[in-house]
């Protein structure tokens, strides 16, 4: 179960990366990127990537650590989701 709900936020974080473009105006387009945890350099890489991608881009990141924990992982995302929609 913990490798498939990497599975889907990794998918849904390329989609929304995916999209990006440029922003007119005073509002950028927000990315919400959720990691499992920020203390394997794996995903401290990953961060960093996004980080400067979004910039480059003109996109505000949100990035969310779960700690390791599935159940924080899937309401980090359904909270992400919730602040791309409004």
């Amino acid at each position: 179960m913990k490798k498939l709900m990497f599975i889907a936020a990794a998918v849904c974080t390329v989609c929304i990366l995916g999209s990006c473009s440029k922003s007119t105006g005073s509002k950028k387009n927000l990315i919400g990127l959720s990691v499992s945890t920020q203390n394997n350099p794996f995903f401290v890489t990953l961060a960093d990537g996004a980080r400067k991608q979004a910039e480059v881009s003109g996109c505000e990141l949100s990035i969310v650590d779960a700690g390791d924990d599935v159940v924080k992982q899937t309401s980090d995302i359904e909270d992400l989701e919730y602040r791309l929609s409004v």
